[in-house]
């Protein structure tokens, strides 16, 4: 049961795709920066994991409506992650920073030049992307009644499954965090920012093709 599930859980995972996308950005600038995000997406997975326990993730999948407003809410925030990556490295730019020296890290918020990142800030865009992700909950909704034996009480065996969830997400982030970021070391800071920009358009695009997608 739960092999089979982490099997499904694995496969989907490693589909690239926004979380993807979002740790690899924070992996350019600094390893924790990943970890943050990884577990910030780990979270995420717990969440739904809960909404699906208590029937949330069931309403989401036979509710159209409902289904649209967190896609479009999720298809929003990508936007917004993308422009924001952007941005970033325009002001930068246009404070003067040296194209050619690394980029040391200073906590602040996600809006702020790549430098200037938080773990905290990676870990809350990790955590709202897969949030408002909601074929996450429709996963949840159509995979777990499938593999959850009849005996097995919902709750426990819901949580179960969304705990292992979590865990193969956080695993394979870690790893995609480790290799990008030994990567990124190899970089000047104009190419990080380069890199940034083109994670940024991505972002973007996938957030307006999240938006006019059919359900």
């Amino acid at each position: 049961m739960l092999l089979k599930f982490a099997t499904v859980s694995a496969l989907l995972t490693v589909i690239p795709g926004p979380n993807a996308l979002l740790v690899a950005r924070n992996a350019l600038v600094a390893r924790a920066l990943a970890l943050a995000a990884a577990a910030g997406t780990a979270a995420g997975a717990l969440t739904w994991g809960i909404a699906a326990s208590i029937g949330l993730a069931t309403l989401l999948h036979r509710s159209s409506q409902l289904y649209e407003a967190v896609k479009l809410l999720g298809a929003a925030y990508l936007i917004y992650l993308g422009a924001a990556a952007i941005w970033s490295t325009v002001r930068h730019r246009r404070n003067g920073a040296d194209e050619a020296a690394p980029l040391a890290p200073e906590p602040v918020e996600d809006g702020a030049p790549p430098a200037r990142r938080s773990p905290a800030a990676a870990f809350r865009a990790g955590f709202v992307s897969d949030v408002l992700n909601p074929k996450t909950g429709v996963f949840y909704a159509a995979i777990v009644p499938q593999l959850l034996p009849d005996s097995f009480p919902v709750f426990t065996g819901t949580m179960l499954f969304a705990t292992v969830d979590a865990l193969v997400t956080l695993s394979w982030f870690a790893i995609v965090s480790l290799l990008v970021a030994r990567l990124s070391g190899l970089l000047t800071a104009r190419v990080i920012r380069i890199a940034e920009r083109c994670t940024g358009t991505v972002l973007i695009a996938l957030g307006i093709r999240t938006a006019v997608a059919e359900a």
